[in-house]
Parts: structure tokens; sequence; C-alpha cells
């Protein structure tokens, strides 16, 4: 499986270029990873509180967990998929993302919730980092965010999924509905993660393909050491543009469904079409977004993106409570993924 030997002659083709399918790939590993391992908690949160007899320190710490654990293995995940390959990292940590899944089907009690909420999210890292890096192997800078954006269809299509499944499955198990919704993602990652690891190829040149959009030439002097990269100022500005959108899209993500029970008197039917909706609109945004910054440039794409999802925050708040949630929606569903895909498209090599 690590070579052209498991690829047929037909895959090597004139028509659609293998570069499509690692897109397609990397989309449904960010599915499971950062889809359902990040984004599935806001709407299961009210219910799985109530049964774990949770405050709201120790749901927000289960959050915690999960994006403390996610930055500390982002970095070591490249550094990971550098050395053993991205197909081999992305399928490993699907793999135990699955048993994480697994886990939280059993979880009694909070503790065990926490540990389980920290793995996942050491394998949201492994999944996330390695599968735009392979993107960016196949996609020659000029057709990047399109390439970032392809694969991050992956959250939408886990928001679509997450809001009409957990009220589903709610309303047949009031009390362990919670549980079911883990469970089946852990089945769904399993698959994905066998996909991964049967399909997935690392780089063009090991199915004799240049990457989509031409042959990336890599400067003189393009390599460093890690002391190179720190001192590259945009890397810092980028890096807190960054962290205020994780700021921004983690608390929504996580405390939409409650606010809107409690303070608009949303009824889990109604908070989970409020998640359909933000991914149907999320389906357009990384393509869209990342089409744009390919012709505006990343800096002015970026600017535009947090512009909007500030925007939706906003009015969440101050629009009527008829209206404010769906606005919210809309807005958040085109910016927050393609946000990740603009800042992961950067025009290098």
């Amino acid at each position: 499986m690590n070579g052209p030997s498991a690829v047929s002659s037909d895959e090597r083709s004139e028509g659609i270029h293998y570069g499509y399918l690692i897109a397609a790939l990397a989309g449904m590993a960010i599915f499971c990873g950062f889809g359902l391992g990040r984004f599935a908690y806001g709407l299961i949160l009210p219910p799985m509180k109530a049964a774990l007899d949770l405050t709201y320190t120790q749901s927000s710490l289960l959050q915690t967990a999960n994006l403390g654990t996610y930055i500390g293995a982002a970095p070591l995940a490249g550094l990971a998929a550098a050395r053993f390959g991205p197909r081999r990292v992305i399928g490993l940590a699907l793999v135990v993302q699955a048993l994480t899944f697994g886990g939280l089907y059993w979880a009694p009690s909070f503790w065990p919730a926490l540990l389980l909420f920290a793995i996942m999210g050491l394998c949201t890292g492994f999944i996330l980092v390695p599968s735009l890096g392979i993107v960016s192997a196949w996609f020659a800078p000029a057709r990047r965010g399109m390439g970032t954006g392809l694969a991050l269809s992956g959250p939408p299509i886990s928001f679509i999924l997450i809001g009409f499944l957990v009220p589903w499955l709610m309303g047949l198990e009031p009390v362990d509905g919670w549980r079911l919704a883990w469970a089946i993602f852990g089945a769904l990652t399993v698959f994905v993660a066998g996909f991964v690891l049967v399909v997935m190829r690392n780089r063009p040149a090991e199915l004799g393909l240049d990457p989509i959009g031409g042959r990336i030439a890599i400067p003189a002097g393009a390599r460093g050491g890690i002391r190179d990269v720190l001192n590259l100022r945009p890397l810092w500005l980028l890096s807190a543009a960054y962290g205020c959108f994780g700021f921004a899209y983690v608390i929504y993500a996580t405390f939409l469904p409650s606010f809107v029970q409690q303070e608009r008197n949303f009824d889990p039917r109604l908070t989970g079409q409020l998640f359909t909706i933000a991914g149907v609109a999320s389906l357009f945004g990384p393509v869209l977004f990342g089409w744009l910054s390919d012709r505006i440039g990343r800096r002015f794409g970026l600017a535009l993106l947090l512009s909007i999802l500030a925007i939706s925050l906003v009015s969440l708040v101050l629009l009527p409570a008829g209206v404010g949630p769906y606005v919210a929606a809309v807005l958040y569903g085109l910016s927050s993924a393609a946000v990740v895909g603009v800042a992961a498209a950067e025009d290098r090599p």
C-alpha cells in the first residue's frame, strides 16, 4: 500500500486528477477528526450534561482539554507526517479517534470523559494538520486555495449530519441518545480510517503525476530549521489571527445549543436545524473563499472571513430572537471552515 504498485493503471489515465480524490479523502478525515470530534459536542452537550450530572465548569473543561491537547499535538503532527508520511499518521489517528468515540459511549462520569476528550484533541491535531499538509503536496500554490476548500467540506457535512442525527436519536432514546451518537461516530471513523490507509497517497510522484496546477518549484534557500521558521513575522501574525478565530468559533459551536435553548426558547429540533443551516452554508464557504483568496490574496481573504465571523457573533445577540440565530448560523457557516482553509493555503511551494 506504500507505493504505486497498489494502484491500478486506470488511476494513471487521463481524466479526473488523483489529487481531487486526495482532497476528498482529506475531507473525509477532517469530517471525522475535526467535524465530529469538535463540533458534535455542542449539540450533544445538553443531554450529556444532564446524564453525567456535569456543571457548566465541567462542561467547559471537557472542551478545554480537547483544545489544549490539540494545541500541543498540532506541531508534533507536522513532524510525524514528515517522518512517517501523512497517510500513516492520519490513518492511525483516525483509528484512535474511533476508539475514543466508542469510549464516550460507555463514559460513566466526568473524569473518564475528560480523559477521552483530551485524547480526542490529540487525534484531531494528528488528523487535521497532515490532512491539510497533504493537500498542499497535491495542489500547486495557484490552486491550493481551491484544494483546501474541497478538503474542508468535511466539517460542513458533519454539521448537517449532526443537525439531523442527534435530535433524531434523542427522540428515540431521550436518556441515552447521546451515547448512541458517539457510537455511530466511532463506526463512521473506522470506515474512513480504512479508506484512508488503502487509497491515500502521500505525494503525486508516487503515481508518476504532477500536482494540480503544475510542478512545484522550491526556491533556493527555501528550506530552513525551526529557528528560521520562528523568526518569520508573518507566522506570528497569522497565529494571532487564527487564535482569535479559534476563541470565537469554539465558544459558538460549544455553547450555541445551550444558549438558544435557554435564552431563545428553542427546542432540540430547532437547535439541530441551526446546525444544519450552518453546515449547508459551510459547504459553499471553503470553496468560495478559497477560490476568492486565490485571486485577492490570502491576507485580504482572511480579513474578510474574520469580519464575517465577527458579524455572525454580534447578530446572535443583537438581532431579534426569531432572526438572530438563523443569520448567525448562515454567516458562521460561510466563514468558520473557510478561515482554516485560507490560513492553510498560504502561497508557499
